[in-house]
């Protein structure tokens, strides 16, 4: 037994009005019953699922968990300027120099959604499993990341398995831009804090290169003083420094953490020296046949 997607419900503060707008990116019509001030609106798509906008009283704090990504039938930078005329938003440009890549948009009241390539203009950069790269030598993903990123660091966030899973799928995502460590766990392998401009390979469980990231800000403060934008920004889900601030101690006190430190008593307390780290994403590593259909 099965279920059938029905509808895509967005939470919102003017139905009507929101549901005007994702009327005009579809150009699919608004239910011909729906009028201003209506708590409750749908947009009729084609095919697919319906777009269902409920009024709710809460506003919007936080990065969607959830998310439209929309394939253009003219290119990708025509309809991101169509979009943006209509009131969208640009909140994250990861569109690459080589044509590959999306760009986040958010609509009129914040949610956020993918503007991808258009089917054309993807299957004239992937066709056959290649990429034209600068200089117009053509090379595998897999081949460009030994040959281009092959003598950079490595970046493991947290111990192989869920946990890093679903860190390196937040950063591949674009959700991810920020994370913390402890200037002690530095100091116990011998290593330097990261500074602006340093570049890493990141690593999946099985130790394979999925991405390179870019360190754009570092701050070395109290745990006491880290802040909820830096939280959010690690894109875990946490709505309060509380809520991050108990997921991370669980992490900071495990065995493995402890093991790893060569302390079977460690623990961290406000005073803690933490490493506030920013980053952006270079490169997605992965052959295009584990990549998700909008890269």
């Amino acid at each position: 037994m099965t279920s059938v997607l029905q509808n895509v419900a967005i939470d919102c503060a003017d139905a009507y009005e929101l549901a005007r707008f994702w009327s005009a990116v579809t150009g699919c019509p608004v239910h011909p019953d729906a009028r201003p001030g209506d708590h409750e609106t749908q947009v009729m798509l084609s095919e697919g699922p319906v777009l269902y906008f409920n009024q709710v009283p809460e506003p919007k704090t936080v990065k969607n968990r959830l998310h439209l990504c929309l394939r253009p039938t003219t290119s990708r930078e025509e309809e991101v300027e169509r979009l943006l005329g209509l009131g969208a938003t640009l909140v994250a440009d990861q569109r690459q120099p080589d044509g590959a890549g999306w760009a986040v948009l958010a609509d009129p009241e914040g949610n956020e959604f993918c503007v991808l390539r258009s089917a054309s203009e993807r299957a004239a950069m992937s066709e056959g499993g290649f990429v034209e790269e600068e200089g117009g030598s053509a090379a595998r993903p897999e081949h460009r990341a030994a040959a281009e990123f092959g003598s950079l660091p490595t970046a493991e966030f947290a111990f192989p398995g869920p946990l890093r899973d679903r860190l390196v799928a937040a950063i591949l995502d674009g959700a991810k831009t920020s994370t913390t460590g402890l200037v002690v766990d530095y100091e116990h392998e011998g290593e330097a804090l990261p500074a602006v401009g340093d570049r890493s390979v990141v690593v999946d469980s099985d130790e394979r290169p999925v991405a390179v990231i870019e360190v754009t800000g570092v701050r070395v403060v109290p745990l006491a003083e880290v802040d909820l934008a830096h939280v959010v920004d690690e894109g875990e889900g946490h709505t309060s420094v509380a809520e991050w601030r108990e997921g991370h101690e669980r992490f900071w006190h495990s065995e493995e953490m402890r093991a790893a430190l060569g302390d079977p008593g460690f623990a961290v307390d406000d005073t803690t020296p933490a490493v506030l780290e920013r980053f952006r994403l270079v490169a997605d590593l992965r052959p295009d046949h584990l990549r998700p259909d909008h890269l």
